[in-house]
């Protein structure tokens, strides 16, 4: 029997496992799904676990709107110890030796009183916060990490972000790396894009006199996508080794599918890196991917405001045409990080609404100051498209909303 044939655009939510980049997810997602249009909306370092929003096909064009959504993280913050990277990964630089420190204090109630009065004093709502030097932000035109792994200094200025929330689950204390006493902090995050969790346990540390850094970190939601959502897609990471053109034997990892997506007696190719993405019949997901997979309209009412169109306006937007709409008005703020709108077409009884493009509001007044918007092709249009790469799109389209 062959396998249900995939939409040719969508979201794929996956849960990275620890050790692969979020391009090696985006890898295996490119050969699971049978075509090279995806993307991710926002990095998590190989460190990092948890929520990955993989976008397909026209759904790529969505993921720039997704990045800035709030998210959400469960960290461990190691208090007592810094490191270069200010996370595990790094070399500890410091451990604290303050005897009368928050790490020489008697019980863990104790310390969770007192790290929730520094928390709402210094990290709540809008802080300022200087990236990690190990981050991906270009200064001339390097990132930051590749300057910070030559030993250069690397200066980066604070930026404005928000912290929603900031709750301590538990804590509670052990030996670091250095061999000093430490706590480690479970702590839940929620915040605006931008935010490096990395950053904030340096700080919190720095705050408190001993020194901190991150210990682990798992994105459970971005928006309105959470980890929790049943059609995740929960991937482990394998080492593949292979010799590479010089002869030199290389050893990395992957993303794969979990094991429990095997049935007993296929999981030893899988950890064998045999097997990259394509689903053996044994796989329950050989007939299951499609329900997994979010549709292109749903992927748009989760990332912003939806408006319904007509047929003709449809057209006229897809023709690079100005087009009056209502006004709109945001309900929901976490959709509202935008300030855009989806245009659709409502769907008749057997198929699905139809996804136009991304409106960006303006009042007639201003019409002189042109607000561009993102054009997705109609459904019917978008195999002809895939062939033929060389056709040209319309230009982008321009909308006056009433007010």
């Amino acid at each position: 029997m062959s396998s249900p044939e995939l939409p040719s655009s969508g979201i794929l939510l996956v849960d990275k496992p620890k050790g692969v980049t979020s391009h090696d997810v985006v890898s295996f997602a490119r050969g699971l799904l049978h075509t090279k249009r995806v993307g991710h909306a926002g990095t998590l370092d190989p460190m990092a676990t948890g929520l990955l929003i993989l976008g397909f096909g026209n759904a790529t064009r969505l993921l720039n709107y997704l990045l800035g959504h709030n998210k959400t993280y469960e960290a461990v913050i190691r208090l007592g110890e810094s490191t270069n990277t200010d996370d595990a990964d790094g070399d500890v630089v410091s451990s604290a030796d303050d005897e009368n420190g928050i790490i020489n204090f008697a019980n863990i109630d104790e310390i969770l009183k007192e790290l929730r009065a520094v928390i709402a004093k210094n990290f709540t709502g809008s802080i300022m916060q200087t990236p990690t030097s190990f981050s991906a932000i270009k200064v001339n035109g390097v990132r930051a990490y590749d300057l910070a792994r030559e030993g250069k200094d690397v200066h980066l200025e604070p930026r404005e972000v928000f912290i929603y929330d900031f709750s301590l689950l538990d804590a509670h204390f052990s030996v670091g790396v250095s061999g000093a006493k430490v706590i480690d902090v479970r702590a839940s995050v929620s915040c605006s894009s931008g935010t490096y969790i990395r950053a904030l346990a340096r700080d919190l540390g720095r705050v408190l006199g001993v020194g901190g850094h991150l210990v682990s970190l798992r994105r459970t939601r971005i928006g309105e996508f959470s980890i929790e959502d049943s059609r995740v897609l929960k991937l482990k990471s394998v080492i593949r080794t292979f010799t590479d053109k010089n002869g030199v034997v290389q050893s990395r990892a992957k993303a794969v599918l979990d094991d429990s997506y095997y049935s007993q007696g296929s999981c030893e190719s899988q950890a064998a890196g045999d097997s990259p993405s394509a689903l053996p019949a044994s796989s329950p997901l050989e007939n299951t991917l499609n329900q997994r997979l979010l549709s292109m309209f749903e992927s748009a009412k989760l990332t912003m405001q939806t408006v319904e169109v007509s047929e003709n306006q449809a057209k006229d937007l897809r023709f690079g045409r100005k087009i009056t709409i209502s006004a709109i008005s945001a309900k929901d703020a976490t959709k509202d990080a935008t300030k855009n709108a989806i245009a659709y077409v409502k769907a008749t009884k057997d198929e699905q609404n139809d996804v136009v493009a991304v409106l960006e509001t303006a009042e007639k007044s201003q019409a002189t100051a042109s607000s561009s918007s993102t054009l997705f092709k109609s459904q019917e249009k978008i195999e002809k498209i895939e062939k033929n790469t060389n056709q040209i799109e319309a230009k982008p389209i321009v909308v006056f909303v009433q007010s």
